[in-house]
């Protein structure tokens, strides 16, 4: 990966949520549920009170209600007892796989869904990268976590559920309130986010608001066209393009959207924004790269022969 790319995730690595939170895959690029060592909040869970016995966190995230209760009633375990070095509650393990009886359990026990992991996540940013609308009415009832809070690199429930897929889980924060304007510490609200992410129904949801600018900056200056060319969604950029993103635009480097597009060898999308006649195919980044030398390095034949039959030099 390029130094110059937008830290942000990957999304197709995790289309789904996994099982269990604490197996999740180091994604380096952004989101990430198991993150550094944040700094800590007074509701944040300490090192200290770390568990040594993870039958509780394990059952929670596998959603063995029974195993849970059980668990429960012996009363020799702390239900807001963080696991490992991410320092993740039951609760969230629960949030994250969507089991919405095991989190109504746990809170008529007295979890308490407000704490934070390592990173500043709580188990709404747990909730709504699983996706689950369900879990997610589940951990808002009882009023005490904040539908904007800020988790790992200031990114909101929201953010997460946009980069997912996740349109439904948008919908209802939306409709519970939540500001789709905000944007994380690097500048991308929203919008870039559900154009990283790719599904292109939340994209149209997210900008029907009318709240989000479709050529908004975000971090190193990317517009949303810019963030689904860079992660190969090619209808998210058709779509963009038909509701008028300006596709001719440069970020902080230097590059437009066939620089972007040629670095993942993507050919479809470099062949429709070709065919716009609006980008230079010559033009040359901050360090004076071209779309084609992007190709080459990455050693893309077919995109490097389509741009070449372009007038690619």
């Amino acid at each position: 990966m390029h130094a110059e790319d937008m830290s942000h995730p990957h999304p197709k690595r995790m289309k789904k949520a996994l099982s269990d939170p604490s197996q999740d895959p180091s994604r380096s690029e952004g989101i990430s549920l198991s993150p550094e060592t944040g700094q800590e909040s007074a509701s944040q869970v300490t090192p200290s009170q770390a568990c040594t016995d993870h039958g509780l966190y394990d059952a929670s995230g596998r959603g063995d209600q029974e195993e849970v209760r059980l668990i429960l009633a012996t009363g020799l375990v702390n239900i807001n007892c963080p696991v490992g070095l991410g320092r993740r509650t039951p609760m969230m393990a629960a949030a994250w796989s969507g089991h919405r009886e095991v989190v109504e359990l746990l809170v008529s026990k007295g979890a308490d869904v407000s704490l934070v992991d390592g990173g500043g996540n709580n188990s709404l940013h747990y909730a709504c990268c699983g996706g689950d609308a369900e879990t997610v009415k589940s951990v808002l009832s009882p009023n005490v976590v904040d539908i904007d809070g800020r988790g790992w690199r200031r990114r909101t429930p929201m953010m997460e559920a946009a980069d997912r897929g996740h349109r439904e889980v948008v919908e209802l924060l939306v409709s519970k309130g939540a500001n789709v304007s905000l944007v994380d510490g690097g500048g991308n609200n929203s919008l870039h986010y559900a154009c990283c992410g790719g599904d292109v129904e939340t994209v149209k949801y997210v900008l029907s608001l009318n709240v989000v600018d479709i050529d908004g900056r975000g971090e190193v200056s990317r517009t949303p066209v810019m963030c689904a060319a860079r992660w190969r969604n090619r209808e998210v950029v058709e779509f963009l393009v038909s509701k008028g993103a300006n596709v001719s635009l440069v970020d902080k480097i230097g590059n437009n959207i066939l620089h972007l597009a040629s670095g993942e060898g993507d050919v479809e999308t470099v062949k429709f924004v070709v065919s716009l006649n609006v980008v230079d195919i010559n033009a040359r980044n901050n360090i004076g790269l071209t779309a084609a030398d992007r190709a080459r390095d990455w050693a893309r034949r077919q995109l490097l022969d389509l741009l070449v039959s372009h007038g690619a030099q």
